[in-house]
């Protein structure tokens, strides 16, 4: 017998040996590949030339997104493998890998719901829905992020509606918004984020009675939704394609390279900037 068979886990109704483990961890990473177009540097002295301050955030912010989305699928790649080097000792069976494995897994909710933030964020400050140059202070900055909301962004693209950029940008905010995986994990997140916790299967066991009173209360009422881990991963998998897909859809959409276009003769013009509609599919102010 070789080496790699000689260990062998048995999991959910199938043997893998240790080969199958690494092969199963490596086709599920391939599924979760992040584009390197979402990792596009400048340099600070090209983006600081375009003067156009509102995309020098959304560019900072794009690379955050980025960020975000590499420590979301790295928690979702642990969360997946099914064993796990660890001092959790073997004494309470797989139980210890199951702990490992919903740690990774919670993160991995928290960090992919997280994107939709920087989304916000990205179209906030790229099409000027607010005058960064009243950010003179970094409590003014944190103001506008804490005020900046999807409620908000609508609201401001309300008179421009019509438009068929607009439109276009509007469609893709309701697609992701209104995809059943987004909400799916949006509900779990928020749970997580409320409840401090929530139970996972096979790991944990609900309470075994129910509380009720004449009043109308019900203990049933507080109990987390279970999770199922491998469920879970399936489901983040496709959250993760999700949010791959949106992220390279602004990058298109907004384009930054316009910004830092070239004149005919191939030189940057530093002295002269740019009208933002010559770049910019819309904005809100003006500046």
């Amino acid at each position: 017998m070789q080496g790699e068979e000689l260990l062998k886990i048995f999991y959910k109704g199938k043997d893998y040996t240790l080969k199958e483990l690494v092969e199963d961890n490596n086709q599920f990473s391939r599924s979760i590949l992040i584009p390197d177009q979402l990792h596009k540097q400048y340099s600070s002295f090209l983006v600081s030339s375009s003067m156009d301050f509102g995309y020098i955030i959304a560019l900072d912010k794009f690379n955050h997104l980025y960020s975000l989305l590499t420590t979301a699928r790295f928690a979702l790649t642990q969360a997946h493998q099914k064993l796990h080097k660890s001092p959790v000792t073997w004494s309470s069976g797989y139980l210890g890998q199951l702990w490992i494995r919903s740690q990774f897994l919670k993160n991995s909710f928290l960090w992919y719901n997280s994107c939709d933030d920087y989304f916000l964020q990205i179209i906030w400050f790229a099409f000027d829905f607010t005058d960064p140059n009243k950010l003179t202070t970094q409590a003014k900055y944190k103001r506008v992020l804490k005020d900046s909301r999807w409620e908000s962004l609508l609201k401001a693209l309300e008179p421009k509606k019509h438009e068929t950029e607009v439109i276009n940008l509007l469609n893709k905010i309701n697609e992701f918004h209104n995809d059943n995986t987004v909400k799916q994990v949006k509900s779990i997140a928020n749970s997580l984020k409320h409840h401090a916790d929530i139970y996972i299967k096979d790991l944990e066991t609900q309470p075994d009675y129910l509380i009720t009173s004449y009043q109308g209360f019900t203990s049933a009422a507080t109990a987390n939704k279970g999770l199922d881990i491998d469920e879970s991963a399936i489901l983040l998998q496709d959250m993760h394609k999700k949010v791959v897909e949106f992220a390279s859809f602004l990058h298109v959409y907004i384009d930054f390279d316009k910004a830092f276009e070239p004149e005919e003769a191939g030189v940057i013009n530093l002295a002269q900037r740019k009208d933002k509609a010559t770049y910019k599919k819309f904005y809100i102010n003006e500046y």
